[in-house]
């Protein structure tokens, strides 16, 4: 077979292969919600912290609660595979994905060398940056928080600093003591392998001995670990992720590439730092209504110690969920479960006011009680006067 031969078959390949991506990309576009007049549907590039950031704003009606979404990571940059979510959320909330500084389409912008401090305190502040932005841009005072994993880490930052921003914050696989919980989850799978026998998994666990495990080969066979123990649809879901982001719509090759890059730059830049991180130093008293959306069998942020931490905090107003079943990414494997939870507990409290503020001052309920007895007398005295004039 000759050069030109060989050459051509190459060529044919490629061209076949791009043809079933736009295909596939055309399918995956049929899951979006359509965004009609009283929607919005726009993305683009951002002055935030100092540098270009991408933010992605999704929403079939302006007059739905702004949902901010946090993605985990650090660097897995949601905003390209945000059509397989969850179904529907674009109907209920106005729904903003924004690429954190050294992720997805931001890296691709900046790279390495203008992303700037890749830091936790500095992707706080960018955070509520974001905020802000969005409180302007589409006119809402406030907007509800949603993170994911390492998304929590800065949330937590972000809602203690401005309080004022949110109406309610939503976390997903959050992360209260990293070295706590990696303690915690290796005595939980080294007792399970040595109990169902897998011969494999506990010498691998031996040999890794207790965390902390640092990055590198130990890291590596420490991922490999949760994954092999976590509930099936949680495996299928981290197998699925790549073919999602190649026939993502409205993406291109380049910004696959910098999803995949960005997130190997940004391990490199904040492992170290996330593996030190405990939410300890925030108290426990938040000035947001909390709500913790958690798998039974998450093994990356363990259920045990998130709900040790929900039972502690001290907010408006707090619900714990447990998806029963569910592992690291409930948003993902369990999406209508997740929004129906949204709908169920966040939507209205957001739509209605957060009502009585959970351990709130008596006086202070007596002075609201004393605000609507005014209120109703007074609206009592407007009527008898139009029926009098009548």
């Amino acid at each position: 077979m000759g050069t030109g031969t060989i050459f051509a078959i190459g060529l044919c390949l490629l061209a076949a292969g791009y043809g079933i991506r736009k295909v596939a990309q055309w399918r995956q576009a049929r899951r979006l919600s359509p965004i009609g007049p009283d929607g919005v549907d726009e993305s683009g590039f951002v002055e935030i912290g100092g540098i270009p950031q991408w933010i992605q704003i999704r929403g079939t009606d302006r007059a739905n609660p702004v949902l901010l979404v946090l993605h985990g990571g650090p660097g897995a940059a949601l905003s390209a595979v945000s059509y397989a979510l969850f179904s529907g959320i674009e109907r209920e909330f106005t729904v903003v994905h924004w690429d954190q500084r050294g992720a997805g389409r931001t890296f691709g912008r900046n790279g390495r060398r203008r992303s700037g401090d890749m830091s936790i305190a500095r992707m706080t502040e960018d955070g509520v940056e974001v905020a802000e932005h969005l409180s302007t841009r589409l006119g809402r005072p406030k907007i509800v928080l949603c993170a994911i994993s390492f998304g929590s880490v800065l949330a937590l930052g972000m809602i203690h600093r401005r309080p004022d921003l949110f109406t309610a914050y939503v976390g997903t696989g959050q992360i209260v003591d990293m070295q706590e919980g990696e303690a915690f989850v290796y005595e939980a799978l080294i007792s399970e392998a040595r109990r169902r026998r897998m011969k494999a998994a506990a010498a691998a666990l031996e040999w890794l001995g207790p965390p902390p495990f640092g990055g590198g080969k130990a890291r590596r066979v420490w991922q490999r670990m949760l994954l092999d123990f976590a509930p099936q649809s949680e495996r299928r879901a981290m197998w699925e992720m790549p073919l999602l982001l190649l026939t993502a719509p409205r993406l291109r090759l380049q910004d696959v590439w910098d999803t995949v890059t960005g997130l190997i730059f940004s391990v490199s830049r904040l492992l170290d730092p996330l593996l030190a991180f405990t939410a300890a130093p925030y108290g426990n008293d938040f000035r947001v209504p909390m709500f913790f959306i958690q798998g039974s069998e998450d093994l990356q942020t363990p259920t045990g110690l998130v709900e040790a931490f929900a039972a502690r905090v001290r907010a408006p107003r707090k619900e714990f969920v447990l998806l029963k079943g569910g592992g690291h990414l409930v948003i993902r494997t369990m999406g209508r479960q997740f929004l129906d939870e949204l709908r169920a507990r966040v939507r209205p409290l957001v739509l209605q006011g957060c009502g009585k503020e959970e351990g709130s001052d008596p006086r202070d309920e007596k002075w609201v009680t004393r605000i609507a007895r005014r209120k109703r007398r007074v609206l009592a005295g407007q009527t008898a006067q139009g029926r009098a004039t009548g």
